[in-house]
C-alpha cells in the first residue's frame, strides 16, 4: 500500500455483519461485497463498517434474469477437485465481485490515476448509490460504475 499498490480485497460469505481479513484493514484494503442480478445484497455477502463497495457476484438460487441458468458470475476454472477439469462453470461469492472493482481500478491505472487513495477516492465517489443515502454497512458507497469512474479520471 505505502508503495502504491491498490489492495482489494473479498468481504466474505458469511452473510454477517462482520467483513472479512484481510479486507477489514480499513486503511489499506478496498472491501468488496456481493450483490446479485438485481442489484440487491447478495444474503451470503459479509456486510458492515469496513465495506467500501459492492460489485456482481450472484446468486445460484435463482434466475433472474430468465435465461435458463442459475444466476453465478460465469468463468473458465476447474471443478474442485479437479485442476485438470477446465471448463466454464457458474461460481457465486465475494472473490467473484471483487474482479470487477479490481478491473476498473486497473483502467483508472492505464487511465494515468496513480495512488492507491486516488482510486480508492474515484471508486467510492462515482459507485451507483444503493440502500441508504451515502455510505451504508450493506453497499459501502454503491455499486462499482466503470463509466462513471473513467469519465472521473479523464475530466479536468
Amino acid at each position: 500500500y505505502k508503495k502504491g499498490v491498490v489492495l482489494i480485497c473479498a468481504a466474505g460469505n458469511d452473510g454477517r455483519s462482520l467483513v472479512s481479513y484481510p479486507a477489514a484493514y480499513d486503511a489499506y484494503c478496498i472491501a468488496v461485497g456481493a450483490t446479485r442480478y438485481d442489484e440487491t445484497r447478495a444474503y451470503y455477502s459479509n456486510y458492515g463498517k469496513s465495506l467500501d463497495l459492492v460489485a456482481p457476484g450472484g446468486d445460484l438460487r435463482v434466475d433472474q434474469n430468465k435465461d435458463g441458468y442459475k444466476d453465478g458470475v460465469l468463468q473458465q476454472t476447474f471443478k474442485k477437485g479437479e485442476p485438470t477439469n477446465f471448463a466454464y462453470y457458474f461460481y457465486q461469492g465475494t472473490s467473484m465481485a471483487t474482479p470487477h472493482v479490481s478491473g476498473v481500478a486497473a483502467l483508472l491505472i492505464y487511465k494515468g490515476v496513480s495512488g492507491a487513495d486516488n482510486i480508492r477516492n474515484i471508486l467510492q465517489t462515482t459507485a451507483e448509490d444503493k440502500g441508504a443515502v451515502g455510505w451504508d454497512k450493506y453497499y459501502g458507497w454503491g455499486i462499482v460504475d466503470a463509466n462513471k469512474a473513467l469519465l472521473k479520471a479523464t475530466s479536468p
